[in-house]
């Protein structure tokens, strides 16, 4: 982004740049239709740490998703809160899986050569998340 004064009031800069050597930095999320390659929806904010990242902002963009599509997504929003929100919706998903998530391939299902279903448990719910969790979902502990 344009390094204006306005800009910088709005997006600040990341914190381990020194003050003036960096540009203002906003996130943004977007819900594109791989049919036609219209923008649905969007989210976007400035990036201050937790509870502001892409996986925050997708939470904003539900009315862009209608039960029984399917959203092909990055493997960072791959945590599994996200997902069973997404599966609350009627919403099902396609993604790689995250780096640092080690599944056994030879449980589960497969589907093809890298290719693979797999059943998660479900971890502690987070502090920050309310019992009602988000989308409205019950996420108990």
């Amino acid at each position: 982004m344009p390094d204006t004064v306005a800009n910088q009031a709005e997006y600040p800069q990341s914190k381990v740049q020194q003050s003036g050597l960096g540009f203002p930095v906003m996130r943004i999320v977007g819900v594109i239709s791989l049919g036609c390659g219209a923008g649905l929806d969007w989210a976007h904010g400035a990036c201050e740490g937790k509870h502001s990242g892409e996986t925050s902002m997708l939470r904003q963009l539900d009315a862009a998703l209608s039960e029984g599509e399917v959203v092909l997504m990055d493997r960072y929003c791959t945590g599994y809160f996200t997902l069973a929100s997404l599966r609350a919706l009627g919403v099902d998903f396609v993604s790689r899986q995250h780096p640092l998530r080690h599944l056994d391939f030879r449980q589960g299902k497969r589907l093809g050569r890298g290719d693979h279903v797999a059943c998660w448990s479900r971890p502690v719910r987070p502090k920050w998340m309310t019992v009602e969790g988000v989308r409205g979902n019950t996420f108990e502990s």
